[in-house]
């Protein structure tokens, strides 16, 4: 008989911070002028929400502009 692994689907500390950081992004996005910007924040912070959860976004999902959106969010929060 074949051993059963059971995956647990409680998220870890980290994906909590990334669907933390993901949150703010969106909220972001609702204030944020310039459309195309408002639009990139909102699908970032989806990404991040989702990230880590079954069939939801991985690290190859985020491509270099999408790092360059957060780090950017990242130190715009840092630095309030």
């Amino acid at each position: 008989m074949r051993k059963v692994e059971l995956r647990s689907f409680e998220i870890t500390p980290a994906e909590r911070r990334l669907a933390e950081i993901g949150r703010g992004m969106m909220d972001a996005a609702v204030t944020e002028k310039d459309d195309v910007k408002s639009n990139h924040l909102a699908e970032c912070g989806h990404k991040l929400c989702a990230f880590g959860a079954p069939y939801g976004t991985t690290a190859k999902d985020f491509t270099p502009e999408d790092h360059a959106l957060i780090r950017e969010f990242m130190e715009a929060l840092n630095a309030a």
